[in-house]
């Protein structure tokens, strides 16, 4: 089981209690920004600027891992519970703040990067806000896009249905598996709804993370890979898991 999180490039500080901003126990410090933010190799070379809630904390290990291979830039703060672009009236302070910040070192040719919990944990449907978000989506893209800032979103990575991975691993089966087919269905409802959001916007791109984890001809989705864990619970990915990522990302980019 490979920790959820890899120690803070530079500084070496644990992620959870230094780039996590809750409003209550993990507060917005002086020093917080730069902490969590690794500036490109090259002065001029591009920086990765990622906003969201957990499921943009949870990409922690693909980040460092593009910023060891490429020498990109990576800005990583994480606020529990808030998705970003926010919604009229669901105002998260810092989370504001922090945009404030990312706003003004933004530079042409850079990325921001969203993710979010898009499907609900508790049920078979999707987060009620989608379809606002997404229009907030479009709208905050047209103002990136005037300053020559493209927007990547990763779309979700299937939901496992069990209340603890140590089960998964006790049983060493695929009891935790969960069918490609079945849980596609319901990605795709998420993938609808973000695809109506590029085809609105000319610098939104869509980055496919259930088919980086269930590639199509598989029968079906696994937590683990070779016996090791890529994910830490049932939908967020541990530091393998976000690494793992790593491949498919990086083509990504490239293609578009």
């Amino acid at each position: 089981f490979p920790p959820p999180f890899l120690p803070l490039a530079g500084s070496g500080l644990a992620f959870e209690t230094t780039c996590v901003v809750d409003g209550s126990s993990h507060t917005l410090r002086e020093n917080t920004f730069d902490l969590c933010t690794v500036p490109p190799v090259r002065r001029e070379g591009q920086t990765i600027w990622t906003l969201g809630d957990s499921h943009a904390g949870h990409l922690q290990g693909l980040l460092l891992s593009l910023h060891q291979r490429t020498g990109v830039g990576v800005h990583l703060i994480e606020a529990p519970g808030v998705p970003f672009p926010m919604l009229p009236g669901q105002l998260f302070d810092p989370r504001q703040r922090i945009y404030e910040r990312v706003a003004a070192n933004l530079r042409p040719g850079d990325i921001v990067l969203l993710g979010r919990l898009y499907l609900d944990r508790d049920g078979d449907g999707l987060m009620d806000d989608l379809p606002q978000w997404a229009g907030e989506l479009v709208r905050i893209s047209a103002q990136l896009s005037a300053r020559g800032v493209n927007v990547v979103v990763m779309g979700p990575p299937p939901m496992f249905h069990f209340n603890s991975l140590l089960a998964c691993w006790a049983v060493e089966s695929t009891w935790c598996d969960v069918d490609r087919v079945t849980a596609e269905r319901r990605v795709d409802q998420v993938r609808q709804i973000l695809r109506a959001a590029t085809r609105q916007s000319t610098n939104i791109f869509l980055f496919d993370t259930f088919s980086a984890v269930c590639p199509p001809g598989t029968p079906a989705c696994s937590p683990f890979r070779n016996r090791r864990a890529l994910f830490r619970d049932k939908d967020h990915f541990n530091s393998l898991g976000a690494q793992a990522l790593t491949g498919a990302f990086l083509s990504f980019l490239k293609a578009n």
